[in-house]
């Protein structure tokens, strides 16, 4: 296949890994662009309608587009069938992204009106519209982008995620620098690398769009895309609850605050995110062998996929005083208060997104939908306890509490239902294990133990340098 590469699967594994974080991470560069232009105030705008983004993402389209990881290989047994099965994806998504686009329309200023607090609180049009548009650009391309990575076609991945960067970063300087257009500009740019992707994916497929679409391939997808939506509202409203009621209790001064710290621990979840989509189609294929999976393969690709969110989190946790040195805006340096405490909440999810994925292989979408609801459930109200009393902290805290919940719930239907995906606990414990080791300089400054931002580097060093030993570590 044109742009295959022959490395070994473990490499190419770790080639989609950094792919795929190449968006995070400019993102993650450009927060001293925000920093620098952007008020407290209106990076808090900002940050809730890329939220608003990935709900409409999610829901646009069904989820349908989420089929093509795992029924790509088993609709691969006769040529060309998984070229039909990305027409038929292709098209679906399609139509159901331009109705959910009528009916955004019409409903969106209510739902705007009826979420947020008064004073200063965002307007469907035109921040509502934007964020809608892209999630819906988003998801258009979503069937065609797992097409390639599924198919191993690198090159072609590489080429598809680096014009979606240079046509963010682009945008990103010429509508916040140049123009100084603030957070609505900032909203504008977001759309150039999704729409630029959409035409690709409709403009490589236009002649399979005019085919007739395979029903019974269509009927698998949405035969496992359709039990996802409960999950995917629950974790969306799992992910924006906090900013809703940190914006309701404070103002959105305190939610750019709470926002820029979750662009710096969500990095840690990006990372997790981006792991798993690099060792996905390896992880599937092994667990679709007609022999079964080797205990062995599955530890080697779940050490690759803990290295990265970890490695990513240290390097957070070492560099976080490091943001003195771009802004004096006291809004944004009270980040550093909770930065330590949110990456090690954050690795949590990474163990819970593992456990998510393996259940996925398994076409246990329900379960994982259940289990979803009940540890969302269990956050969102300590959300309504907890944010009102103790702000950011109190965020922090029901997002650990639901992660753990989850985790705790996951394990019981893997272990019984689809013990071949986890043949063994250790897998797990050792990420849960050094999870705490990151509070570690939050209580040292607490009781007074670090001088200085720069002690507390080198102390965390001595947490960072065995993690680091630990997932690098070749398997016997």
């Amino acid at each position: 296949m044109k742009g295959r590469v022959s490395h070994s699967p473990l490499r190419t594994s770790l080639l989609f890994t950094g792919l795929t974080f190449v968006q995070p991470a400019v993102n993650f560069l450009l927060l001293p662009l925000y920093l620098a232009y952007l008020t407290p105030s209106e990076y808090g705008l900002y940050a809730l309608m890329v939220t608003v983004s990935v709900l409409a993402h999610h829901l646009a389209a069904l989820r349908v587009q989420d089929a093509m990881g795992p029924l790509y290989f088993r609709f691969g047994r006769q040529p060309g069938e998984q070229r039909v099965f990305l027409d038929g994806l292709l098209q679906a998504t399609l139509v159901l992204n331009v109705l959910f686009l009528m009916v955004a329309l019409g409903v969106g200023p209510w739902i705007f009106a009826s979420l947020f607090s008064d004073g200063g609180a965002p307007d469907f049009f035109p921040y509502g519209v934007l964020a809608v548009l892209i999630g819906v650009l988003n998801s258009i391309s979503g069937p065609y982008l797992g097409f390639v990575k599924n198919g191993r076609q690198v090159r072609r991945f590489a080429a598809l995620h680096l014009g979606l960067v240079a046509a963010n970063v682009g945008a990103q300087l010429s509508l916040i620098v140049v123009l100084q257009r603030g957070a609505l500009g900032a909203l504008e740019a977001r759309l150039a690398g999704p729409a630029l992707l959409a035409l690709v994916a409709l403009a490589v497929s236009a002649r399979g769009l005019l085919r007739r679409p395979d029903w019974e391939y269509l009927r698998a997808a949405f035969r496992f895309s359709l039990p996802l939506l409960p999950f995917a509202a629950v974790v969306w409203v799992a992910a924006f609850a906090d900013r809703v009621w940190i914006e309701r209790s404070f103002d959105l001064t305190t939610l750019g605050t709470y926002s820029l710290l979750l662009a710096l621990v969500t990095m840690v979840t990006m990372a997790s995110h981006a792991s798993w989509n690099g060792i996905q189609p390896f992880l599937f294929e092994e667990l679709s062998a007609l022999g079964g999976p080797s205990t062995r393969r599955l530890q080697q690709l779940a050490r690759t996929y803990f290295s990265i969110p970890f490695l990513v989190g240290g390097a957070l946790a070492a560099g976080a005083p490091l943001l003195h040195a771009l802004t004096d805006e006291p809004g944004y340096l009270a980040v550093l208060t909770f930065a330590t405490a949110g990456i090690a909440v954050y690795l949590t999810e990474s163990v819970s997104i593992f456990l998510r994925g393996l259940l996925t292989h398994a076409l246990k979408p329900a379960i994982i939908s259940i289990a979803t609801t009940i540890s969302v459930a269990i956050q969102f109200g300590s959300y309504i306890i907890l944010i009102p009393h103790f702000g950011i902290n109190g965020a922090l805290a029901g997002i650990l509490a639901g992660q753990l919940i989850l985790i705790a719930i996951l394990l019981i239907p893997l272990r019984t239902k689809a013990p071949q995906a986890l043949p063994s606990l250790k897998i797990l414990a050792p990420p849960l294990i050094l999870i705490p080791l990151f509070l570690l300089p939050k209580l040292m400054g607490h009781f007074g133990w670090i001088a200085s931002p720069w002690t507390g580097i080198l102390q965390f060093s001595c947490i960072f340098l065995p993690i680091l030993g630990y997932f690098l570590k070749k398997e016997d």
